[in-house]
């Protein structure tokens, strides 16, 4: 005899409790998926960040650095950077003389991104103030005081980390221009 509903009695509609979710073995092996994946791209995204803080810290140099010969073109005025790469982390000093570098005012204090460190400063001019840093000296015409041999001063950051290029070259020429590479 049937039902109303157009089924028979003893026939009921297959169970579907085994149909669920996924087994042990499917999440394991997405598991698995995902750990090759992070093994293969977390060191890439770290090398990647560490190259990103380099690049960052040697960005905001070049920029304080042009920021510092503009103030001493359009103020008349020299503007001394003086670099402590001794310290951590690693910091600069902006400091500006109206009176031609005989005094320098209080100094704007700056920074490098951690872990960056300065690595070198080449070629360059110890003033006659007490702090005995490293300093590059931009004059009221752009130029910047060099060493008795001539050459211009330049500044290399560096990184701990292993990425493709480590150090960066800061190279400012006895004209002004400034160059990072």
């Amino acid at each position: 005899m049937r039902s109303r509903s157009g089924t028979s009695r003893g026939n009921r509609e297959p169970s579907s409790r085994g149909q669920a979710g996924y087994s042990l073995i499917e999440l394991l092996v997405v598991i698995a998926i995902i750990g090759i994946v992070s093994l293969v791209t977390v060191p890439n995204f770290m090398s990647m960040y560490q190259s990103s803080r380099l690049k960052s810290s040697v960005r905001q140099f070049t920029s304080d650095l042009r920021g510092a010969r503009q103030r001493a073109v359009t103020q008349y005025q020299w503007v001394k950077v003086d670099v402590d790469p001794a310290s951590s982390p690693a910091r600069y000093e902006i400091s500006v003389s109206t009176d031609l570098g005989t005094t320098w005012s209080t100094p704007v204090v700056r920074e490098v991104l951690e872990p960056i460190t300065i690595d070198s400063v080449t070629n360059r001019v110890d003033g006659p103030d007490a702090n005995l840093l490293p300093e590059i000296i931009f004059r009221n015409n752009g130029t910047v005081v060099t060493v008795a041999d001539g050459l211009s001063p330049g500044v290399t950051f560096k990184t701990p980390a292993k990425v493709g290029q480590p150090t960066i070259a800061v190279r400012i020429s006895p004209m002004g221009n400034i160059t990072a590479n």
